[in-house]
């Protein structure tokens, strides 16, 4: 872009957009201006050239940020925010040279043993002038100011001093996965950069593996196949990390020589209320194991969650659901104990006839549990639909019935997910709207077994459930 540039009259920014979008005449010059355009206006008359221009190409940029066809007015934010990235990244540069970086470790469970069989190195930032910062606020300016190598080679060989720590220990260590940048899988050195750390440290490969992003193996398939079978030759394991969130060509796929598909948590976290995200879940992990490789799911929170996956046949979880990311020392710690992921919540349950009510009201939900109570019924009740959908997930649920109006959602909406989740389960509208109109649109979108009224006659409940499970129990 010219730096050019003259006093002018304020004008509208459609005007401004209009002038620059062709040719355009200054100072007798005639000068092509991209679509995406600075604005800097001085408040004062006597405002420096320098300042000026300096200011627009702060706009400028965050114009181009915008996408093209795009203008900009400088602020005294865009400033702000410019300051501030640049003291990040000098921070950056500093925490290299200081060593303020730290690894933190979140456990991978086996889901058939509960055993911690693996674990993902995390990078943390103890910074003495802006304390702990998060990744998400200090990768990307990493990534931008091309400090992400110089922090990725720290990651890899800190993480492969911390086994050889460990071993020297005696502790039961499990391999440690490192994630790897898109610049870093770029460099073709890098199956010699991981052997000769492993040596140095003295750390045997099948301790090692690296967590390669769906698109980033996909920028160059053909030499990104190359590279990672040379890097499966140094014996290390490789994974697929955040499968279903790129571009991924699944030709491709079959020949990259990994060893796992990591789930994205976005994926995860709709696991037990998402119809779509459910059917992706099971159909990364039957794609996995198809392909000789091993599932996992990150993210994991909830026991609802840890239930449908291993329904699935998910071969290993991390999340919150087991252990957060933990410092070195409690890391160290969880090992010496041999500390295993509680089974029980897995086991086969005795085959019940479980209902489930959903509803907002606390006292309908009392008096539902007295109605059913010493009648043979394993009653559930739930206050909303995200813990309902909990419920559904960790049991085998016969019959639901849900209340037409809930909080922020309708019986309707809800029937019309857990239908497509659970299509053996009888569903039951609650509902003091009896009218033609509403029982057909209910009808029409959900798949309704029967209509019971609100407020309900005990009798009249009690014999509609006995029709619902004889109609559950016949499918």
């Amino acid at each position: 872009m010219s730096r050019w540039a003259k006093p002018c009259r304020p004008r509208s920014p459609r005007a401004w957009r209009s002038g620059w979008a062709s040719r355009s005449c200054w100072a007798a010059r005639s000068m092509w201006s991209p679509a995406a355009s600075r604005i800097s206006l001085s408040p004062r008359r006597d405002g420096r050239a320098e300042a000026l221009l300096r200011h627009a190409d702060i706009a400028m940029y965050r114009a181009k940020e915008s996408g093209r066809d795009s203008f900009q007015f400088f602020t005294q934010e865009m400033q702000n925010l410019l300051d501030a990235r640049v003291a990040l990244e000098q921070g950056l540069h500093r925490a290299l040279q200081r060593n303020e970086f730290v690894l933190h470790f979140q456990p991978q469970v086996n889901l058939r043993s509960g055993r911690i069989v693996g674990m993902e190195a995390l990078l943390r930032w103890q910074s003495p002038e802006l304390g702990l910062v998060p990744p998400l606020q200090f990768i990307p300016v990493a990534e931008e100011s091309n400090l992400i190598n110089a922090i990725g080679m720290w990651v890899l060989d800190k993480a492969c001093a911390t086994l050889r720590a460990w071993l020297d220990a005696g502790l039961p260590v499990v391999p440690i996965a490192v994630n790897v940048a898109a610049s870093q899988f770029s460099d073709q050195g890098m199956d010699q950069l991981v052997r000769a750390t492993l040596e140095r440290h003295g750390v045997e490969p099948r301790l090692l593996e690296l967590e390669l992003t769906e698109s980033l193996s996909m920028e160059n398939p053909e030499a990104s196949i190359e590279l990672m079978r040379r890097l499966n030759a140094t014996g290390i394991g490789m994974s697929i990390d955040d499968f279903g969130t790129g571009y991924s060509n699944l030709s491709y796929l079959k020949r990259f020589p990994v060893h796992k598909l990591k789930i994205d948590q976005s994926f995860t976290r709709g696991l037990t209320s998402d119809p779509e995200d459910r059917s992706i879940v099971t159909a990364v992990i039957r794609m996995a194991h198809s392909l000789g490789l091993c599932a996992i799911a990150e993210g994991v929170e909830t026991e609802g969650q840890l239930r449908v996956l291993a329904a699935e046949g998910c071969d290993e979880i991390q999340g919150y659901y087991f252990s957060r990311p933990l410092p070195e020392q409690a890391m160290v710690a969880m090992l010496e104990r041999g500390l295993r992921m509680d089974l029980a919540p897995l086991a086969p349950s005795v085959r019940r006839r479980t209902v489930l009510l959903v509803d907002d009201e606390p006292q309908v939900l009392s008096t539902f549990r007295k109605v059913l109570d010493g009648r043979g019924y394993d009653v559930m009740t739930a206050h909303g639909v995200a813990e309902a959908y909990e419920l559904l997930a960790g049991h085998e649920v016969g019959v639901v019935i849900s209340d037409q109006e809930l909080l922020g959602h309708t019986g309707i909406d809800f029937f019309q997910r857990i239908k497509r989740m659970y299509p053996r389960t009888v569903r039951v509208l609650m509902t003091a709207d009896i009218s033609p109109a509403n029982l057909a649109d209910a009808i029409n979108k959900g798949a309704i077994y029967k209509f019971v009224a609100k407020p309900w006659q005990d009798e009249a409940m009690v014999a509609l459930l006995a029709s619902a499970f004889a109609h559950y129990e016949r499918l």
